[in-house]
């Protein structure tokens, strides 16, 4: 309720405002970025010599109005250095809409611990070992999305399959990874499960936290990876579903800009959620992609053992200046 959120803020500014008086860092780096924290930032800019605020994607591009205006003018253009995806999403919107000097941007971009391990068990399980250690043995595997946010549009994934069932696979599973997600996740989750019921539709549901040898055979398991969320900043998760050997079916609206120009496109493009079914038989029926080495080569350098080099780099020169 609005009193609650009310003592939350003024319980956190005062944290903050004693915590000031007596810490100093050289770095501060914010991750995901909120409107809320105009009431901070100004405490925090003293307790630090640089200001570093990362966004993780949807905290910039699935916000709008007077949030985004608040969160632009008092957080985001109060940061010393903004960390973005070389010529990524959230790159592009703040330089289309707001008068962020691009000086102030620097590349840097996660790292994914899953990628680190499937290049260290690189072809330790074939797909249909995966399938067996989910006890779903000579199952067509179709995972869609990969949290619990209503954002991945599942219920749309759902109900356009089933418009095509007679044309999918005779086994086929709909597999949904929902290990995190919004504050009503378990609600969201009984949607689905609900709607995959009155369709008749397979379905298998990961709710728990999945470790990361568990993360890998859900990987390696998976035929192919729907990924057609409103916005994207270029998760790792459909990175590790490609270099896994999944077949990838990708809104067309989410595009990966630095790697549209190699050919061909590791995925199966659908340019509105009204044709999915049909992108989704075509990719079943066709040959696999043979995705560029190029392509394979960049995703494979988005381990965290190669990312973190650069950030590590950023943060020392940082501290020495």
């Amino acid at each position: 309720n609005l009193k609650g959120k009310f003592l939350s803020l003024i319980s956190l500014y005062k944290a903050i405002k004693t915590f000031s008086r007596i810490a100093h860092f050289d770095i501060i780096n914010i991750h995901f970025p909120v409107h809320d924290l105009c009431f901070y930032i100004p405490r925090i800019k003293r307790m630090c010599s640089s200001l570093v605020v990362s966004p993780w994607g949807s905290d910039v591009l699935r916000v709008h109005g007077w949030r985004w205006r608040v969160l632009v003018q008092f957080v985001l253009k109060k940061a010393d250095y903004l960390t973005v995806v070389n010529n990524g999403m959230i790159e592009k919107r703040l330089l289309n809409e707001t008068n962020i000097d691009s000086s102030r941007f620097v590349s840097l971009a996660w790292g994914s611990e899953t990628i680190d391990y499937i290049i260290e068990h690189k072809d330790s399980l074939s797909r249909e070992q995966a399938k067996a250690n989910l006890g779903l043995e000579s199952s067509y595997i179709i995972t869609c999305g990969y949290n619990a946010f209503r954002s991945q549009q599942h219920l749309m994934i759902i109900e356009q399959l089933s418009k095509v069932s007679s044309q999918l696979p005779p086994n086929t599973v709909l597999v949904f990874p929902v290990t995190y997600g919004g504050i009503n996740r378990k609600p969201y989750i009984e949607q689905i499960k609900n709607c995959s019921i009155q369709l008749g539709i397979k379905t298998v549901f990961f709710e728990d936290y999945l470790s990361l040898p568990e993360l890998y055979v859900l990987r390696r398991s998976s035929d192919m990876f729907i990924h057609v969320q409103t916005t994207d900043a270029g998760n790792t998760s459909l990175q590790e579903y490609v270099l896994c050997g999944s077949k990838i079916v990708q809104g067309s609206w989410n595009t990966f800009y630095d790697l549209e120009n190699y050919k061909p496109l590791f995925y199966y493009p659908v340019d509105s959620l009204d044709g999915l079914g049909e992108v989704v038989v075509n990719a079943i029926q066709s040959e696999p992609i043979q995705v560029p080495s190029e392509v394979i080569n960049i995703f494979m350098s988005a381990g965290w053992k190669e990312r973190i080099k650069k950030w590590d780099l950023f943060f020392q020169e940082l501290a020495i200046n």
